[in-house]
């Protein structure tokens, strides 16, 4: 399955906490319906034969919506159900190892705290990186809350998308904006909605306006990477260098533009002699092959082929 930024725009992380007599394949399928762009399954309870069939069936569900499935932490699990690809953590297994074992026929995501464990990450060879907990979380004790600062400094430092995770819900996900985050990672904000389509439609489109917001260059393309692109130096890599670039480039292109007019008394002037060179002097329009732009319009008779022109009583 093809992977890019835009398949991190809602992604959405399963648990179990919120199933009010569902199954977690509805719950994950109204997810889809809303909009959910990735999907990954997060167990932490069932056994490796269980977790297995369940990913299978995900993994055909997910691919009914054209939407990744990802495995949190289990390489052997996301092997054997044939998911789309696999995400670990810093404590996991290395991503070096990962990758030489997945090749790239997986995606590989990896956690990243700071700037130097996100540069490690892209190095051993992952797709894309979660970063938080950008706002604590209601699913885990043990984490620390990320700063917006630390979590710009971690998308600066990488070529490749970077997905906020941690306590992001309708409220403060705008507040993300700017951070250059490729979109938002999603847990209670989903599952614990009574209406999870719903949910997913207002946080999809909440995220929509939030990556809208700011443009990151590169957009995280490995071969473009490859060629160099990353070493930009911070400045160049936002969209504010570009757009003040456009505007130069706009300006420039406008002045030149005006110096060309200039030449002719008025732009009406300017106008009629741009429509000369495009019709005959009768009033018809000529073909391209019989006249180009800078040329008179050719005579036939006994006078054609030797340069002479004559302009119609």
């Amino acid at each position: 399955m093809n992977f890019d930024k835009n398949c991190l725009r809602l992604y959405a992380v399963t648990d179990r906490s919120w199933l009010r007599g569902q199954t977690l394949e509805q719950q994950v399928e109204a997810a889809l319906q809303g909009g959910a762009t990735c999907v990954q399954l997060r167990e932490k309870q069932l056994d490796r034969e269980q977790f297995i069939r369940l990913g299978q069936s995900m993994s055909d569900l997910c691919r009914r919506y054209g939407v990744p499935l990802i495995i949190n932490d289990d390489l052997e699990v996301a092997l054997a159900c044939g998911a789309d690809g696999v995400h670990v953590g810093q404590d996991d297994l290395p991503v070096a190892e990962v990758r030489r074992r997945v090749g790239d026929r997986m995606i590989v995501g990896v956690s990243a705290h700071n700037p130097e464990e996100a540069r490690r990450a892209y190095e051993g060879g992952a797709d894309y990186l979660g970063a938080g907990a950008v706002f604590g979380s209601t699913t885990k004790t043990n984490v620390t809350p990320l700063s917006h600062e630390t979590l710009r400094a971690i998308c600066d430092a990488v070529p490749i998308p970077v997905v906020a995770i941690g306590g992001i819900s309708r409220t403060n996900l705008p507040q993300l904006a700017g951070t250059g985050v490729a979109g938002v990672a999603v847990v209670s904000g989903i599952f614990a909605a009574t209406d999870i389509t719903a949910a997913c439609r207002e946080l999809c489109a909440l995220s929509d306006a939030m990556t809208q917001s700011h443009c990151r260059f590169p957009a995280g393309n490995r071969r473009a990477a490859d060629r160099g692109h990353h070493s930009l130096p911070p400045y160049k890599s936002n969209a504010r260098y570009l757009y003040e670039n456009s505007i130069i480039h706009r300006r420039k292109r406008f002045q030149r533009r005006r110096r060309y007019s200039g030449r002719s008394q008025s732009h009406d002037d300017e106008r009629r002699l741009r429509n000369d060179r495009h019709h005959r002097f009768d009033g018809t329009k000529h073909h391209r092959r019989d006249c180009n732009f800078r040329s008179k319009p050719r005579i036939s008779g006994p006078a054609a082929g030797r340069g002479i022109y004559r302009h119609p009583a």
